[in-house]
Parts: C-alpha cells; structure tokens; sequence
C-alpha cells in the first residue's frame, strides 16, 4: 500500500511543478467562509485541530513531521478560495490536495476510501452532498502505513497513538 500511497501523491506534486490545476495545494490562514466538508464534516476532525496534533478534514490525513495533508474530493466544488478559508482552523502545518478527477480518483483507490457523488441538479451547484468514508490514516514519512481512526475515536485516544509512532 505504502507505494501505491507515495506514487498517487508524486503524482499531485508533479502537477504543481508542471503548473496544472490538478496539484498539490499550499494556502494561507485567511479567515474566510469554509468548504462543504465544513458544514457537515465530523466534530471530531475538528478537535484534532484544535488539539494541533494532525489537522482536519473530511476523508484522509498523510501525517510527516513536517506536513499534515487532506485531499477534498469535489474539485468543481471545492474552490481554492473555499479551501484556504477551511485550511485556516487548522494548523498551519496544514495542507490541502486537490486534482482532477482521475487523480482524486488514484489517491482514494491507494488509500480504499469510499466516495460518491449524487447526481447533481444543474440548476443549483450547491445542491447535492459527496457520500464518503470518515477515516482518518495515520502514514509514516515514508509513506508506510501506521494506524487508522473513525470518527468515534476520542482526540485524546487518537494523540496518545500518534505519540508512541512519532517521539518528540
């Protein structure tokens, strides 16, 4: 698994070398109005931001000692404006992907996460929702995977975790 992780993410870095708008993503902390993700994403998620242990979000984290990555998983939807008021709650360690559907595609096959979009009314972009796994994995430097936590799993229990993979 750990390679099919590390080659999906090489592939959202080569986007942003060659310039494309399928690319890995770097935002600022301005507070502006948040994703969808936002609005319905779990509570836990977000107090693991609060924590500042890995960061939040909607569907996977890469977890390095210098990154913490989220991948969102409507591009049409999920605006870069969108995404750097969402990234701002977090902490600024914190990095958000974005692709074209066939590389949101690739990452969410190397990680197994379950998404679907419904059909979607052509009059109102706002009105349909993306069906998804709610998992958060924990993934070494080197891209081996280490744990992974549903959103029942307590913030506290979640830290303790990551604290006997990655000592201080």
């Amino acid at each position: 698994m750990a390679s099919r992780v590390m080659t999906a993410m090489k592939t959202l870095r080569r986007g942003q070398a060659e310039g494309l708008r399928a690319t890995r993503r770097m935002f600022s902390d301005a507070p502006v109005p948040g994703t969808r993700a936002e609005k319905f994403g779990p509570i836990t998620w977000s107090g693991l931001a609060l924590a500042g242990v890995v960061g939040s979000g909607a569907v996977y984290y890469y977890y390095s000692e210098k990154d913490r990555l989220q991948t969102q998983l409507d591009p049409k939807r999920d605006t870069i404006a969108q995404m750097q008021a969402y990234k701002a709650d977090f902490h600024p360690k914190f990095k958000m992907l974005t692709g074209t559907r066939d590389q949101v595609a690739d990452i969410t096959k190397a990680y197994r996460v379950y998404f679907s979009k419904a059909d979607e009314n052509e009059d109102d972009d706002d009105d349909y929702l993306v069906d998804h796994s709610i998992v958060m994995y924990l993934v070494g430097p080197d891209g081996e995977f280490l744990d992974f936590f549903t959103q029942a799993a307590r913030v506290d229990d979640i830290a303790a975790k990551i604290k006997t993979y990655f000592k201080a």
